[in-house]
């Protein structure tokens, strides 16, 4: 299955993205996908988007959440866990696709930001090196 049918068969998945300026966590089902002519774009948080095309061999992304726009290419970077399924990188962005508990209905491991902090700039979740948050502990360059 390529990465557009698999988010497809997701009836409800998170999405996490982590940045320089902080992580992000959303909760996403089935209702909040929009496919049209190649190009999965994934409604959450109520404005903001994240949109997925096919662009040969890879998938390319297009990211609208507040004060940040960013696209380009993904590359594949982890694997699937006990709390993802699977995660891209594109830009200086991490995005993990992440299991939600469908047996309650509620997320299995996302805590929701609460929206005075949601995209504050906070010195103390930066770090050196891999220029993501502390919470993206799977992330290296190597």
């Amino acid at each position: 299955m390529s990465l557009i049918q698999n988010i497809i068969s997701f009836d409800k998945f998170g999405l996490r993205f982590s940045r320089f300026s902080g992580r992000y966590d959303f909760l996403c089902d089935s209702s909040s996908l929009v496919f049209d002519n190649l190009r999965l774009t994934i409604q959450f948080g109520g404005e903001y988007t994240l949109a997925i095309r096919r662009e040969g061999r890879s998938f390319s992304f297009d990211l609208s959440l507040a004060e940040i726009n960013v696209n380009g290419l993904g590359r594949y970077e982890f694997g699937e866990t006990d709390e993802r399924y699977f995660a891209y990188k594109f830009g200086d962005t991490l995005v993990e696709f992440l299991k939600v508990d469908d047996a309650k209905g509620v997320p299995a491991i996302l805590v929701l930001p609460k929206p005075s902090q949601a995209f504050g700039h906070h010195k103390a979740t930066r770090c050196l090196g891999s220029g993501f948050t502390h919470s993206a502990y799977t992330h290296s360059d190597s």
